[in-house]
C-alpha cells in the first residue's frame, strides 16, 4: 500500500475510533448507532463497512489497536516483562470515563467481555510464547491475567486505587511466575516443593513370650523307720511325693507279708 493511502487508512480508523469513544461516554454503548458514529467521524457508510463489520467490531478492533500502539510507545526501553500491564493501568487512570464505560460497575457483559478480549490480545502479543512454541499452551494463563487486570479497572475508575497501586498489586501476585519454554511456571517451583514425605515404618512388634512355667516339685519325704521294740514287725516303706495329679507309686509287698 502506498504511504499516502496507508496514512489515509490510519486517519479514517482513528476518526472512527474517536467518534465511538466520544459517543460511548456521552450516551452509553447501547444507545450508539453506526449512523451516529458516521455522522460524528464524517465518514461514509461504505468506507465504514470496508474496515469493520459493525460497531462491536469497531469497538474491539479499534480499541485493541489503540492499546497496542500505547504499549509499544510507552514500554519501549523498559526491561520489565509486565510493562504492558502497567501501560494498560495508566491508560485506565488517564481516561477514567472511557474505562468506566468499558468495564466499570455499570457496564454490561458485552462491554466487559470485549474489554477483556482487548487486554488478552495485547498480552498475547507482548507476553506470548517464544517463536516456535505453541501459543495455545499459554492461552489459559493469559486469559487469567486479562480478566484479573480488567477486574481492577472498576476500583481505578472509582478512585479507590491508583494505577501504581493496581500495578503493584498485580506485580506482587505475578512476581513468582515466569516462562519456561511454552509453559508458565513458578520461578521458585523447585525450591517451593516440599520434600516427599516418607512414612516412618515402625519395627515389627515382637510378642513378649513368657517363660515356660515350671511346676515346683516338692522334695521327696521319707518316713523314718520305727525303732526296734515299737511293736511293728515291718519297716515303713518310703513314700515318694508326685506332682499334683500324678499317680502315687506304691512299693511292692515285702516277702512273707
Amino acid at each position: 500500500m502506498p504511504p499516502h493511502q496507508d496514512r489515509r487508512v490510519r486517519r479514517t480508523r482513528t476518526e472512527l475510533h474517536r467518534a465511538l469513544i466520544e459517543l460511548l461516554t456521552e450516551k452509553g454503548y447501547d444507545r450508539v448507532s453506526v449512523q451516529d458514529i458516521l455522522d460524528r467521524a464524517d465518514v461514509g457508510r461504505s468506507t465504514f463497512y470496508h474496515h469493520f463489520r459493525d460497531k462491536d467490531d469497531l469497538l474491539v478492533v479499534s480499541c485493541t489497536e489503540y492499546m497496542q500502539r500505547a504499549v509499544e510507545e510507552r514500554a519501549r526501553g523498559r526491561s520489565s516483562p509486565w510493562e504492558p500491564v502497567r501501560t494498560v493501568f495508566d491508560l485506565c487512570e488517564e481516561y477514567p470515563r472511557v474505562y468506566a464505560a468499558l468495564a466499570g460497575r455499570r457496564s454490561d457483559a458485552v462491554l466487559v467481555r470485549a474489554t477483556a478480549h482487548m487486554v488478552h490480545e495485547v498480552l498475547t502479543r507482548h507476553l506470548g510464547a517464544p517463536r516456535g512454541a505453541d501459543d495455545a499452551a499459554l492461552d489459559p494463563a493469559v486469559q487469567f491475567l486479562a480478566w484479573g487486570i480488567v477486574g481492577l479497572f472498576g476500583p481505578i475508575t472509582a478512585g479507590k486505587l491508583t494505577a501504581a497501586q493496581a500495578f503493584a498489586t498485580f506485580e506482587a501476585a505475578a512476581q513468582p511466575w515466569g516462562r519456561a519454554g511454552s509453559e508458565w511456571v513458578r520461578d521458585d517451583a523447585t525450591a517451593a516443593l516440599p520434600p516427599t514425605p516418607t512414612a516412618a515404618v515402625p519395627p515389627p512388634p515382637t510378642a513378649a513370650v513368657p517363660p515356660t512355667p515350671t511346676a515346683a516339685v516338692p522334695p521327696t519325704r521319707t518316713t523314718a523307720a520305727p525303732t526296734p521294740g515299737s511293736g511293728s514287725s515291718r519297716p515303713a516303706a518310703p513314700r515318694s511325693a508326685a506332682a499334683p495329679g500324678s499317680a502315687v507309686a506304691v512299693p511292692p509287698e515285702a516277702p512273707g507279708s
